[in-house]
């Protein structure tokens, strides 16, 4: 029996091998206009989505879906949330798996969205989430798999190829990410495999780059993270752990790192489990910058040894 937040995501128990339903294929439009009510929301269930899809109504749950989405030309999600329109939206035992790979898309984009035991796989990011609306993400993640995020050597935003996020918030509040179990090992785009040349990104070959990234960025409505929970995640991998900058207030706990975080693969940083800026809030605390590498430990957050987890804080 799966238990929330304490049971391990897999792939076997996330997504739609939950509730093995029959798919149909989804005839209407990919923009949804047409959504539901709070005590009462559309339900769109047991189909699969070959294009993306564009929300721009409230209220609606995804239920036992297969979003693949089409070759794209500028930044979405199979599940984009961007519209202002949009509240109340939830994915349920879905699967992302993006096959028209594109450096463009995430699995999950937008605000006002929750994605619950999903299996997430071959975004650029996993979960995306920002509201150009000015106000909080309002974004949840919970008892998901999120795993092999899709690196390309060419990026319009980066020099050095894409950088993959588990999840990465650029602006606003209301975020919980607990229960998720994050792969964070890239999937080659360009050679459709693993394992990845990725040289000239020093330490994060073959490592995505974080697992969660939480920030404020002034394109994206900036907004100061608030009210930030990431807790009860199994995380593999990952250029650093847990990144929090710019003010952001978040309690994190009960994580697991669960194979000893970065290994040497010749890249000239370091591996932190968490690293936050000057101006952060954590677990109720403020630091001061260091300057050696690491600080005091994070408590309540454990390697895999059982020891915990510690800190870079960096001048905001």
């Amino acid at each position: 029996m799966f238990v929330d937040y304490m049971t391990q995501p897999t792939r076997n128990n996330t997504g739609l091998m939950v509730n093995n339903r029959v798919q149909t294929m989804w005839m209407q439009s990919n923009t949804i206009t047409t959504g539901g009510t709070q005590a009462n929301p559309r339900i769109i269930e047991n189909v699969t989505f070959t294009d993306r899809v564009v929300v721009q109504a409230p209220y609606i749950t995804f239920r036992n879906c297969l979003f693949t989405g089409a070759m794209a030309t500028f930044n979405t999600g199979l599940l984009d949330t961007t519209h202002v329109n949009c509240v109340g939206i939830r994915a349920e035992y879905c699967d992302f798996n993006h096959t028209n790979l594109t450096f463009h898309t995430n699995c999950v984009l937008g605000h006002d969205t929750i994605v619950y035991r999903c299996w997430l796989n071959r975004g650029v990011d996993g979960v995306g989430g920002y509201n150009t609306a000015g106000g909080n993400a309002n974004i949840q993640l919970l008892c998901s798999y999120v795993n092999e995020l899709a690196w390309w050597s060419m990026d319009n935003d980066h020099t050095d190829g894409t950088h993959n996020d588990g999840v990465q918030i650029q602006s606003g509040g209301n975020v919980t990410i607990r229960g998720n179990t994050f792969y964070g090992y890239k999937y080659n785009a360009n050679l459709l495999g693993l394992p990845i040349i990725d040289s000239g990104a020093n330490n994060r070959y073959p490592q995505v780059g974080n697992i969660v990234l939480i920030q404020k960025n002034a394109a994206a409505g900036n907004v100061t993270p608030t009210n930030i929970n990431i807790s009860d995640n199994w995380i593999y991998g990952g250029d650093h752990g847990i990144v929090l900058r710019t003010g952001t207030i978040a309690v994190v706990e009960n994580n697991k790192w669960m194979d000893n975080g970065q290994r040497n693969y010749g890249g000239s940083l370091l591996y932190y489990y968490i690293r936050i800026t000057s101006d952060v809030t954590l677990n109720g605390q403020t630091y001061a910058a260091q300057s050696a590498a690491y600080t005091q430990p994070a408590a309540n957050n454990k390697v895999f040894a059982g020891t915990d987890a510690t800190i870079r804080v960096d001048a905001a």
